[in-house]
């Protein structure tokens, strides 16, 4: 391939990926804020609102007070966070209202959509569709600089102040020691 065809290709590749980023912009009208103190209201698949305020410290989830926070970013397409669903599930059943697992779809799944797969995975925590939440993961991407890389996980301890970060699997095993820990803080 010649110089001159390699550039034509890379030209291509690269108005067809800034068309894809306008496209799906396109159907978002919110921007991220760079506002620590913003505030959010998600709607989950459940039909539950949830209301998130950004504090210098971390987040607080009004509906989540005291608990331990599991903040997760998966797609329904992404063999990881496939095998993190399980994991979670497990998780919300050993420690129930102890702690919370609020999981954003971020691989396009609308509303309806969601809540199907949901139903079909059995998930039993709370889930949230990136058309509900996109302004809301924008500001998730600004204040801890995550590239989108999923799964993402956020763990908040019950100030709401963010203990750890993850992109990418976890064990059972390091999932149920990090919630045994924050317990007993």
């Amino acid at each position: 391939m010649s110089t001159l065809q390699r550039s034509i290709v890379f030209i291509v590749l690269l108005s067809a990926l800034v068309a894809m980023v306008i496209l799906y912009r396109g159907g978002h009208n919110d921007t991220a804020t760079t506002d620590i103190n913003a505030t959010y209201s998600l709607l989950t698949t459940d039909e539950k609102s949830i209301h998130i305020t950004g504090t210098k410290d971390g987040f607080v989830f009004e509906e989540y007070k005291g608990k331990i926070l599991f903040l997760e970013m998966f797609g329904y397409k992404c063999p990881p966070c496939l095998k993190m669903i399980d994991r979670y599930k497990k998780l919300k059943e050993k420690y129930g209202d102890k702690i919370a697992i609020v999981a954003i779809e971020t691989q396009g799944l609308d509303h309806a959509q969601l809540k199907s797969f949901v139903a079909k995975k059995g998930i039993n925590y709370t889930t949230i569709s990136i058309e509900k939440a996109y302004s809301f993961v924008s500001y998730i991407q600004t204040r801890t600089e995550w590239m989108g890389q999923i799964p993402f996980l956020m763990i908040l301890d019950k100030y709401g102040k963010p203990q750890f970060t993850h992109t990418g699997l976890l064990s059972d095993k390091f999932l149920d020691d990090v919630a045994k820990e924050l317990q007993q803080k």
